[in-house]
This record gives structure tokens, C-alpha cells and sequence, in this order.
């Protein structure tokens, strides 16, 4: 298990599948899922989803009830959806704190249905994504921009594996972490080097100015900038650079 721990500290998902001896006698076969928790661009620790595969065969309530629990109380934002006609089955409240909306506003309904993203949004998306899925229906570590309800763009590190649900069918389980903020650490933190390049290259900080302006504007998303200079003598400020 070592191996896989220090894999998943790494940031790295991993998946092992053990057979188990019980005292009374039957054999379950685990099936555990090690995905990284990242917290401000580092990873803080890994969550642990253990199934027992022989048990969901033959006590398949215990083994909801038990999957259930575990889904409900992750730390990860978690989500199923059914393949058949992309609809919401099940979300945990990870998921809701994310993305800002309700249970009720989600569940039986498609991404576009409850307003989480427009129609081609959900299009290009799955054009995105088709590609990367692996034959078993699964992907790792994909970075998918999404909005919460309030409109603010976020950034999510999003894992997707493809389960059979019973009476839901295939669905696909999705895992996801909020990674905005490291995001945005890493733009700030190329654009403090391209700023200090900028400045080391010029000649004069008039010189330098444009550049540096079109780096922070970059950096911080901004729609459009300026530098506005006061002149003393005539009592008004004058616009000497515009970015767009």
C-alpha cells in the first residue's frame, strides 16, 4: 500500500485491487481508489474509496448503504451522473458547496437543464473530454474550467470513471477539486518574473510600461487597462497607455 500512498502524495490517482480473507471464511476482493486532495495548489493528504466488489454482489444493500456513507461524507466534491441521457443521479454536499447550487436544482437534470452551463458549453466539452476518456470509460487529472452559480469562472481538477449503478445503469463518477487559487497563484507568479524582465530589459520605466501593463492584465484577467499620469500644471490626468 506504500507505493500507492506516496504515489497519491505525488498527485497522482491510483487504483488497487486486493483479494481479502474474512475469519468466517468467504473471500471479498477490495477495490481501492487513492485520488490526491489538493488544497492551494499542494497536495494536502489523498482520499480513500474502498469497495468491496464480492460484497456488492452479495449483500448489494449493505453495500449501497455503505457506498452511500462514503459519498455523502468525502471531502472531495463528488457527482454521478447516468450515460443513458446525462442526468444528474447524485451529488454530495462537497459538490454543492462548489458549485453553488441546490440539490434540487441539480439532481434529475442535465448541466444545461439546471443552468450550471449553456448548450455549447455542454457541447464543447464533451467534444474536449471525448478524446482523453480511456477505454473504460475513465480520466485523470483534467483541468476543467466551469462557473459557479454566481457566475464567478472557476477552475476544477476533475477525475471522471465510469461505474454500472444498477438500476441507473452505466453512469459516470466525478471527482472534483476546486484549484482556482492555485491557478491563479501560478499566473501571478509567472507574471512577477515577466514584470522583472520587462523592467531589466528596458531602458526607462516609460519603456517598460506598456509591457508590464499588458503582462498584469493578462495575469489578472482584466477585459482592458490604462496608466493614467497627473499633470501638475495643468491640473488633470492624461491617459499615457492603454491595454485592450
Amino acid at each position: 500500500v506504500e507505493p500507492f500512498a506516496r504515489a497519491a502524495l505525488r498527485g497522482e490517482p491510483q487504483r488497487i485491487e486486493r483479494e481479502l480473507k474474512r475469519p468466517d471464511g468467504p473471500v471479498g476482493v477490495l477495490v481501492a481508489h487513492y485520488e490526491p486532495h489538493w488544497v492551494e495548489g499542494k497536495v494536502a493528504g489523498f482520499v480513500v474509496f474502498v469497495t468491496d466488489v464480492a460484497a456488492t454482489r452479495l449483500l448489494p444493500l449493505e453495500a449501497e448503504q455503505r457506498f452511500t456513507k462514503t459519498f455523502l461524507s468525502s471531502p472531495a466534491a463528488l457527482m454521478i451522473r447516468r450515460n443513458s441521457d446525462d442526468r444528474a443521479v447524485a451529488v454530495n454536499d462537497q459538490y454543492l458547496k462548489l458549485t453553488g447550487f441546490s440539490r434540487e436544482e441539480l439532481i434529475g437534470k442535465t448541466t444545461v437543464e439546471s443552468g450550471f452551463e449553456t448548450a455549447e458549453a455542454a457541447k464543447a466539452r464533451k467534444a474536449r473530454l471525448a478524446p482523453l476518456l480511456g477505454p473504460d470509460g475513465s480520466l485523470r487529472n483534467i483541468e476543467l474550467p466551469y462557473k459557479a452559480k454566481s457566475g464567478e469562472p472557476r477552475m476544477a481538477l476533475a477525475s471522471l470513471q465510469s461505474l454500472d449503478f444498477g438500476q441507473d445503469g452505466l453512469c459516470t463518477l466525478g471527482t472534483f477539486f476546486d484549484i482556482t487559487e492555485r491557478k491563479l497563484a501560478e499566473r501571478r507568479l509567472a507574471a512577477q518574473k515577466e514584470v522583472s524582465r520587462a523592467l531589466a530589459e528596458a531602458t526607462t520605466l516609460a519603456e517598460a510600461t506598456p509591457r508590464v501593463l499588458e503582462v498584469l492584465g493578462r495575469a489578472e484577467g482584466w477585459t482592458m487597462g490604462g496608466v493614467w499620469q497627473l499633470e501638475p500644471q495643468a491640473g488633470k490626468l492624461s491617459c499615457e497607455h492603454t491595454w485592450l
